[in-house]
């Protein structure tokens, strides 16, 4: 969770938070308001949960040693 905060913080310190990383599309602010570290908005994460894009691997290439 900690590693997600942080992947977060660095998105808005880049000035690409709240961007969806599959379709670049702005995650809705309800959504960021319940979950903020969230990188996909809501289809992408949708599409990612039934497995329809390899995506996650980018994702989690954002949350690996983000120290």
């Amino acid at each position: 969770m900690l590693r997600r905060v942080r992947a977060a913080l660095d998105r808005l310190a880049g000035d690409t938070y709240g961007d969806c990383l599959r379709c670049d599309e702005q995650i809705s602010p309800k959504r960021l308001a319940a979950a903020p570290w969230s990188v996909y908005c809501l289809k992408c994460q949708e599409a990612a949960d039934r497995r329809e894009f390899e995506a996650m691997e980018v994702a989690d290439s954002f949350l690996v040693d983000v120290a």
